[in-house]
Order: C-alpha cells, then sequence, then structure tokens
C-alpha cells in the first residue's frame, strides 16, 4: 500500500485504493523530533486508513445516511490496530476518554443526531462527518463487543465483510450478519436504539439496605433546565442498556443486568452486600457502556474512599469513567457541585494518564466560567501539585507516563500555577535566544511554546513567526501556530490575523485552525470574533459554503460566549448570514452551548464560589 504526505490538504487523510493520501502531521513522524501524542495520532491515523480498504472500499455504504458505517467502524478498528502493533500505548485505556468523552457534550443538546441520519443535498453530506458518525459511531461498535464477546463479535464481522465485498450494504444487513453468531441476543432490536434516536441514557442508581437490591432506571441524559423540544424518537429516548458492572469480588462478564427500551427500570439483588464497609459496586465496568451513571451520594463518598485508600482497586478506565461522570452531572442538575469536587479530590493521588484525560477539559471549562477564579485555580493546583512534582519537566519513561507529563503541565499552567509558568516561561526563553544549546524537548514543545509565549515581546513572536516559516516538521510547525495565538498583545493578534489570510503564509488547511486557537484565548476571542464577521465573505470564498471545516469556523468562535449579550450579537449574524452551508448544525449546536453557558453562571455560578470560598 502506498502512502503519500502531501502539505496542504484539506482532510486529515483520505483512504483511496493503493494510494492513500495525509496530511503531514497525520503520517511523517521521526524520532528525537515527533512527539509521543504525534506518534500516537500517526499510528492511529494509518490504522484508520488502512481500516477503511475493508469498511469503505470493499464494502461501501449504500448510501450518506450511514456513513457511520465507514467512519465509526474506521475509528474503532484503528484501536485495533493500533494495539496490536504498539501495545505500549495502551490506546483502548484511552478509548472512552477520546472518544465517547469528547462526544457526549455534543450529543446531549437537541440539536444532535442520530448516528443514522437523512442525506437530502450535498452540504448534508459534509455535515455528517462530525463527532456522531465517528466517536459515538466508534464507541457504540466498542459496547456492542463487550457485551457479546470479541470472538462472537468478529465471526460477524468476517461474516458480513465476505457477504457484501465489493458491494453496498446498510446497517441492518451488518446486524444480520452479527445476528446470525450472536443468537443470544436481538442484535438490531438493541443497535436500532443507539443508531436510529440522538442523546444517551443517564443510568440513575438506588440501593435499599433492607433487601440487598439495587435499581437502575433510565433516562434522557440532558440538562434539566433545557427548554428546547427534542426530536420525536420512535423509542421515545429509551434505549437496550447492558449494564456491565465491576465489584470487590469480581465482575460481570457473562452475566448482567440490563435496561430494556420497552422500560425504564430494572430491579435485582446486589452481587455483594453494599451495607458492609469494605464492599462496593461500580457499574459501566471498563466504561464501555455508552452512558453515564449518577450513584446516591453516599455510594460516590464511599468509592471516593476506596480510591484515596487504594487506587489500583479499580483500573484506570473505570477511574476515568467515574471522575468525567462526577465532572459532567452537576452542570446538567443531576448531581450537586459539592459531591463532584469533594469526589474529585482523590486526584491528588492519581499518577494515570487516562483519568486526567478525561477530566482536564472540564476543569478548563468550569474555569472559563468562573472567569479566571484564582480560588478554583488554587484548588486544582492542589490536585496536580502531587503528579506535577513527580513528573512535569521529567524524562518520562512509558508511553502513558509521556502523555501525562504533557496533560498535567497543560492544566498546572493552565490554572496559573506559578511554578509551571515560570518553568515553560524560562525555557521558552532560553530557547529564543540560544536554539542550538537550548533546543526545545519534543515531549515539552507543546507545553513551552503554549504556555511560555502568553507574555512575550513582540521581538520574540517575530522570531517564533520566522522560525515557523522555516520549521521543516509539520508537527513543530503546529506547536509553534498554537503558540503564536496565545499572545495578549493586540497588535500581535491582529497581525497573526492578518497573516492568516495570506495563504503563503498560512495554508487553506491550517486556517480554521489558527481561528480557533486565537478563539481560545480571551483576550483575542472579540478581536477574532469581530474580524470574523468583517472578513466573513472573504473566508467562506477562500474555504467555500460546503466545506465543514469552514461551517464550524464562526460557530466554534462563537461557543466560547457565556452572556445574553453575545448571544443576541451571534443570533444577529446568523441571521445576516442564513446560508450556513455545511455549518447549519454547528450554528445551533454553538447557540445552544452559549445558552446553556448563560444557564450555568445563572443557576451555579454562586453555589461553586460558595464552595471554594469554604473549601480552599
Amino acid at each position: 500500500m502506498d502512502m503519500i504526505a502531501i502539505p496542504d490538504f484539506v482532510s486529515g487523510a483520505m483512504e483511496h485504493w493503493g494510494l492513500i493520501t495525509y496530511r503531514e502531521t497525520n503520517l511523517l513522524y521521526k524520532e528525537g523530533v515527533s512527539s509521543p501524542s504525534n506518534k500516537q495520532r500517526i499510528a492511529e491515523v494509518v490504522a484508520h486508513e488502512l481500516a477503511h480498504q475493508w469498511f469503505g472500499n470493499i464494502v461501501t455504504m449504500d448510501w450518506w445516511d450511514d456513513l457511520w458505517l465507514n467512519e465509526g467502524f474506521a475509528t474503532f478498528m484503528a484501536y485495533v490496530g493500533t494495539d496490536k502493533f504498539e501495545p505500549e500505548m495502551e490506546v483502548f485505556s484511552q478509548f472512552a476518554s477520546i472518544e465517547a468523552h469528547t462526544v457526549m457534550p455534543e450529543d446531549s443538546v437537541a440539536s444532535s443526531h442520530p448516528i443514522i441520519v437523512p442525506v437530502k443535498r450535498p452540504e448534508d453530506i459534509s455535515a455528517v462527518f462530525d463527532a456522531i458518525s465517528y466517536n459515538k459511531g466508534a464507541s457504540v461498535i466498542r459496547m456492542l463487543e463487550a457485551f457479546i464477546g470479541a470472538e462472537i463479535f468478529g465471526d460477524g464481522l468476517k461474516a458480513y465483510l465476505k457477504r457484501y465485498q465489493y458491494d453496498n450494504a446498510k446497517t441492518y444487513q451488518l446486524w444480520e450478519s452479527i445476528g446470525q453468531h450472536a443468537k443470544e441476543w436481538d442484535i438490531e432490536v438493541i443497535m436500532d436504539t443507539w443508531t436510529k434516536q440522538s442523546g444517551y441514557p443517564l443510568i440513575t442508581v438506588t440501593y435499599d439496605e433492607n433487601t440487598n437490591k439495587i435499581t437502575a432506571s433510565q433516562m434522557l441524559c440532558k440538562d434539566t433546565a433545557e427548554t428546547i423540544d427534542w426530536p420525536t424518537s420512535i423509542f421515545d429516548y429509551k434505549w437496550e442498556v447492558p449494564l456491565h458492572y465491576i465489584t470487590n469480588s469480581g465482575g460481570s462478564d457473562s452475566t448482567f443486568p440490563w435496561i430494556h427500551h420497552n422500560s425504564s427500570t430494572v430491579e435485582f439483588v446486589s452481587p455483594v452486600d453494599l451495607k458492609q464497609a469494605g464492599n462496593w459496586l461500580k457499574f459501566n465496568k471498563n466504561n464501555t457502556g455508552y452512558y453515564k451513571v449518577r450513584y446516591p451520594q453516599a455510594w460516590w463518598e464511599k468509592l471516593e474512599t476506596l480510591l484515596k485508600n487504594d487506587i489500583e482497586a479499580l483500573d484506570a478506565q473505570d477511574r476515568a469513567g467515574l471522575v468525567y461522570d462526577a465532572i459532567t452531572l452537576p452542570p446538567y442538575g443531576l448531581m450537586d457541585y459539592s459531591v463532584a469536587f469533594n469526589f474529585l479530590n482523590y486526584l491528588e493521588n492519581e499518577m494515570h494518564y487516562v483519568p486526567w484525560l478525561s477530566v482536564r477539559t472540564n476543569l478548563f471549562t468550569i474555569r472559563d466560567l468562573l472567569n479566571d477564579n484564582s480560588k478554583w485555580d488554587r484548588f486544582v493546583e492542589r490536585l496536580v501539585k502531587k503528579t506535577y512534582d513527580s513528573l512535569a519537566w521529567k524524562e518520562g519513561s512509558s508511553h502513558t507516563d509521556k502523555l501525562l507529563k504533557g496533560s498535567i503541565t497543560r492544566i498546572a499552567c493552565g490554572h496559573e500555577y506559578m511554578e509551571c509558568l515560570n518553568a515553560a516561561n524560562s525555557k521558552f526563553t532560553q530557547w529564543v535566544n540560544d536554539p542550538v544549546n537550548h533546543p526545545l524537548e519534543v515531549t515539552e514543545r507543546y507545553e513551552v511554546l503554549t504556555y511560555g509565549m502568553k507574555s512575550i515581546t513582540e521581538e520574540q513572536w517575530d522570531t517564533v513567526w520566522s522560525r515557523y516559516s522555516s520549521e521543516p516538521v509539520a508537527t513543530a510547525k503546529t506547536d509553534m501556530r498554537r503558540g503564536l495565538a496565545r499572545t495578549s498583545n493586540e497588535v500581535l493578534i491582529n497581525r497573526y490575523l492578518s497573516y492568516a489570510l495570506d495563504k503563503n503564509k498560512v495554508a487553506d488547511q491550517d486556517l480554521p485552525r489558527v481561528i480557533s486557537y486565537l478563539a481560545a484565548n480571551s483576550v483575542a476571542r472579540p478581536i477574532v470574533w469581530n474580524w470574523a464577521k468583517q472578513r466573513y465573505t472573504e473566508l467562506r470564498d477562500r474555504l467555500g459554503i460546503d466545506n465543514r471545516y469552514f461551517g464550524r469556523l464562526v460557530p466554534g468562535i462563537a461557543s466560547h460566549f457565556t452572556t445574553t449579550e453575545m448571544l443576541e450579537e451571534v443570533e444577529g449574524f446568523y441571521a445576516l448570514h442564513p446560508n450556513a452551508g455545511a455549518g447549519k448544525r454547528a450554528r445551533e449546536q454553538s447557540i445552544e452551548a452559549i445558552k446553556q453557558a448563560i444557564g450555568w453562571k445563572q443557576r451555579y455560578e454562586n453555589q461553586v464560589n460558595d464552595w471554594l470560598e469554604n473549601n480552599v
């Protein structure tokens, strides 16, 4: 199989038969120049494109509404391939954090869509190349494999590929092929509840001490204050939910309870007596289920105590699932923030990459909503300090330790931990002044350029731009692009925006990224918003109205806003430019994101600030 890296390529990669094409960042790797995260990304993209030779080329979806048969399967199989050839990367331990936890926020609002979605116009085709098709598609595949078993799953896929080779297929034909080998389950009925309606379930758990019985009930996981009506669902937003669990005495492998789509609740006797001090149970074993779990407060406290006393009692995937559910349920009004923050205290001893990966974005989200509250920064500093002191700016041993080193440094520096910021600034200054004797360590390059460039001079910024322009390594250029957007100097922000419009300075493939990096900078955000409004027609003509990256460009900026005034301004801008092209759903999502932020500040900002005052 021939592969080629193209300097300016609109997609991440493309699975042409015989010649797979890639962006340079997704194919070119060099030891000592590319970072561990670059290495993992390249491995996964190559595996993804190779998987497309079967899922997409040998068997092609019948129409674009079944795009997930290509993209969801290629995403899932990329983990299978990467794990086979690079087991040290532990990619399956990261699966839920990268795939499910990334798409769940998008899939918990009314503007989401089912995995199988009608495609009627050309712009619809581009729009469905999104996180629902890729991330959610892969997540429900992994859940299917988990409850029927890898061997049966593999036999079913082989039958599907053999039967429909060099032909087109629909989703129901996949279920038929798998169902012939998984005779214990009605695969089509089960999986239709996951592919033919949007959203995902919240599983609420209660426990009766007198009978030692657990009751688990399902409901659509969404903001309890949401006023937007969701589209009608043929399953009334009920799912077939496999409730895998793990306890202090073992886990559920072949036998486990289900909640069915024609009911909302299941009751069963707990496999361990939860009244006894040393006994515990955690649902969603290995984090393979595409759902969240809400436990009673006492249950959360028991799990917190468990992890504080023996953090290895649960593996990293299960800890990641707990920490993700804990931090994401409160903003929906589904759990009190005090319970969540108390549970997060266990992170003080967390030394594995995956739980930090699941919580990182949410820590930054709260920080943004609190307008950079210093008490929040000190709380997060307390959580990261031990791990930071152990790993930051030091040589990591394993692949995941190197990833953790970067992640924990980003959290620390991003929450104004002065020890971290001073180290990043010192390393950046040394590199700017003397790059020969002080080159950037590849495992630190992202962090140094991101956090060392926040308060730089114009001369330093110009030096980095000059090095960016002549840098031959694509992954290094990516880190420089991100760092250049971190400045708080309005002159430099406007200079960067003017450079972005020059194709000789910033390639078409990189333009949307430059804008997103600037939009993430709170100082640059209002500047880039006004710039994008003024240059909208020019940007549209350059990238194309049906280009999905253009479609997400302006909504990507708008989704950061948190006030009623900005909501009205965004809605007014969309009304002024009604042809959204491939960005129709992205616009809807950005409006919902702003409304959620406004609602959060009204309902929870004081609650969180009060907790911080009393506990930090």
